[in-house]
C-alpha cells in the first residue's frame, strides 16, 4: 500500500547497492549434501 501511494506521487526510494566478496570453503560436501535433503 506505501509503495504503491509512493509510485503515485512519483517518489522513488533507492535501494543499497552492497557488493559482496569472499568465498566459501566445504570441508565436508557429504553433510551439506545431507542437511539439503
Amino acid at each position: 500500500a506505501v509503495k504503491r501511494r509512493f509510485d503515485e506521487e512519483g517518489i522513488d526510494i533507492p535501494y543499497p547497492v552492497r557488493t559482496l566478496e569472499g568465498g566459501l570453503e566445504l570441508e565436508d560436501r557429504q553433510q551439506v549434501a545431507e542437511a539439503a535433503e
